[in-house]
């Protein structure tokens, strides 16, 4: 198994309030290198090539706990290597990405210098105010991420700052930045009345 490409897919690009992913192709379906080991608390984890999966069963659930990379990366501190998630593609086949692998953070960020150099991850302060460890892909030189709903395209100006939408940064210029806080005290003026 090989990497054979990498890319940052932004979501906001098509209008999607997502947050922004690490993608990895590679040219096999990852072998298992280090066998899945359950840990005494729930949590499973196997080594898949450069990849890492993990889950958390909780013995009285159906369905494993829905987990993230912050979860893994506190719960195994110190331990394991930091893990970013990502999604993996098999081939030449970019419409079914495989989620649930992981990537070290310095593989990971080998990656993105190589194939998207126009980002870089770093640490998510609003997870980390909620004590999870998770690295997010970040725009290096941002464009304002307003979506014209009638013309199918981002704003594309100069950011003045960034909002939270939905759980997901977007960079704003200052048109709409003002459109958006015009919004927001509209809706707390309907809420009040």
């Amino acid at each position: 198994m090989k990497i054979t490409y990498a890319w940052i897919d932004d979501p906001t690009l098509r209008g999607e309030l997502k947050p922004a992913q690490l993608c990895v192709e590679v040219d096999s379906q990852p072998d298992v290198t280090i066998e899945p080991r359950t840990f005494n608390d729930g949590w499973t984890a196997g080594k898949y090539g450069p990849f890492v999966k993990y889950s958390q069963h909780d013995p009285g659930a159906m369905f494993p706990s829905p987990v993230s990379a912050g979860d893994f990366n506190v719960r195994f501190r110190g331990r394991f290597p930091v893990i970013v998630d990502i999604t993996l593609f098999i081939g030449d086949d970019d419409k079914k990405g495989l989620t649930g692998y992981s990537l070290p953070l310095t593989r990971a960020r080998q990656l993105v210098r190589k194939w998207d150099a126009d980002w870089r991850l770093l640490i998510s302060d609003r997870a980390a105010e909620g004590g999870n460890l998770v690295w997010m892909p970040v725009q290096t030189n941002p464009k304002c991420r307003f979506f014209y709903r009638t013309h199918k395209n981002t704003c594309g100006a100069e950011p003045t700052r960034s909002i939270r939408v939905e759980n997901v940064e977007l960079a704003l210029c200052a048109v709409h930045v003002k459109e958006h806080n015009d919004r927001m005290a509209a809706k707390r003026a309907a809420k009040a009345s």
